[in-house]
């Protein structure tokens, strides 16, 4: 009998062990954090990863892809949703970019420069907009700013597979 206990015991240890290995593995951090800002509907398409894009969700109508972009000292984590070939909203998730300059890149103001339609793809300008698709650069942190914007046409690029060009 006692031995039979034991014996339940250590295969309890096991499955216990076995599951939380399982789990750590298979968290999605990325997941929470889009769900803590509203995302309450997301499904994972990992077919529509790429080595940049490392997450892409579905919610609806709506895409939300996470990339990471090298910038001018630090990898730029960003979220970028796309519903109705429009780039509706872009989540700074990480970035150590200088905080004088570079930083800025994380401020509201910056980020609703980058709602525009999908067709042409936004594209950076230093001093004033002058397209419909031109997205003016944070001054003093050009290379943060011009991370943003391409990390943006990658999820832009990729949307057109993912939604088949709808």
């Amino acid at each position: 009998m006692r031995e039979k206990k034991l014996k339940l015991l250590i295969i309890a240890i096991l499955i216990i062990a076995v599951g939380s290995v399982w789990i750590s593995q298979n968290a999605d951090p990325y997941k929470n954090v889009l769900q803590e800002q509203g995302y309450t509907h997301l499904e994972r398409n990992p077919a529509a990863e790429t080595g940049d894009i490392t997450r892409v969700y579905r919610d609806g109508e709506t895409w939300v892809q996470i990339i990471s972009e090298a910038g001018y000292q630090s990898a730029i984590i960003m979220a970028v949703e796309i519903t109705n070939n429009q780039v509706a909203h872009v989540i700074i998730l990480s970035q150590e970019e200088t905080p004088d300059y570079g930083g800025y890149i994380a401020e509201e103001w910056f980020l609703e420069r980058l709602q525009l339609p999908i067709d042409p793809l936004p594209k950076l300008v230093k001093m004033a907009k002058k397209n419909s698709n031109d997205v003016v650069a944070v001054t003093g942190a050009t290379i943060s700013s011009q991370s943003v914007v391409d990390g943006v046409n990658k999820c832009i690029e990729n949307y057109g597979g993912t939604n088949g060009g709808n």
